[in-house]
């Protein structure tokens, strides 16, 4: 049995107890794994953490629930989990986009999130070498913000971020001016602080100077060991992150001598006027097994 395998084994005893209080060291020992890990593969690998999938799971059923059947509000809401009426209604209206009691008017409306099932399959071999480096510690400067989720979707993590980059034109250009090659510029993404909700990203350059804007701010990575991948060279490797991310954690990782750290995840971006040589290293911090 592979992770693949594992991590759906895991869903399915979410399903199976979703109106009882699920700790996460029992899901993750579905899988097989330990509770850190399981929980950092689920979000990278589907974009949301596993406590908004079992929230959303709750409030599709919930939903509908009062559409078929004849209950009473407040008896829906202790069944899946909800100590008040008023908090399963916050969340509810957060969901779905109105109160509880107004589902009848609004059956065609209700929002879904389906049983996740995991189906994984690399089929690009291009992106499955992978070095082992143990990286010194790297001085960056650069321009950080907190990304949150408040909807899901699978491509999440990649789109929060890619908006980032989109917001902070201002900085990246305070940023350039550090640069001492304008043929060749490397950016770096760094993501850390993870939490259910979501985690701070960091757009950055490596440089030791001194900050002169209040818009961006030191950042050190401290010396550890990493697993480095690399997308094709092409115009917009940031495209082939996520499917180098799932190879990494579904088929590498676990079949490697290795499992996941808690120190940053980066991305370096080797941004070349030539597009042949335009690529991204996506750099996975890992300790020995």
């Amino acid at each position: 049995m592979n992770i693949v395998d594992d991590i759906n084994n895991a869903l399915n005893y979410i399903e199976e107890n979703i109106c009882e209080e699920i700790p996460l060291e029992l899901i993750s020992e579905q899988a097989h794994l330990s509770a850190f890990y399981f929980q950092r593969v689920f979000h990278i690998v589907c974009g949301y953490s596993l406590g908004q999938y079992i929230r959303w799971r709750r409030l599709t059923l919930a939903g509908e629930e009062l559409r078929l059947n004849n209950l009473k509000v407040i008896d829906v809401a202790l069944k899946y989990g909800y100590e008040s009426p008023d908090s399963f209604a916050k969340a509810f209206v957060k969901f779905h986009g109105f109160l509880p009691s107004a589902v009848n008017d609004n059956k065609n409306s209700l929002r879904s999130f389906e049983k996740l099932s995991l189906d994984f399959c690399n089929k690009d071999g291009f992106f499955m070498k992978c070095v082992i480096e143990l990286k010194p510690k790297i001085s960056l400067v650069g321009h950080g913000e907190r990304v949150v989720f408040d909807n899901y979707g699978i491509n999440e993590k990649f789109e929060a971020t890619q908006q980032h980059w989109i917001n902070s034109r201002e900085e990246q250009a305070l940023m350039k001016k550090r640069f001492t090659d304008n043929q060749t510029r490397i950016w770096y993404d760094v993501y850390l602080d993870f939490a259910e909700n979501g985690f701070r990203h960091y757009i950055a350059v490596e440089d030791n100077k001194s900050v002169d804007s209040i818009n961006l701010e030191r950042l050190s990575v401290e010396s550890g060991l990493y697993a480095i991948f690399k997308t094709s060279c092409c115009e917009s490797p940031e495209n082939e992150w996520k499917s180098v991310m799932q190879t990494a954690l579904l088929d590498w990782l676990p079949n490697s001598d290795y499992v996941l750290s808690q120190r940053p995840q980066l991305n370096k971006v080797i941004y070349s006027n030539d597009v042949s040589k335009r690529f991204m290293e996506i750099w996975i911090p890992i300790e020995e097994a």
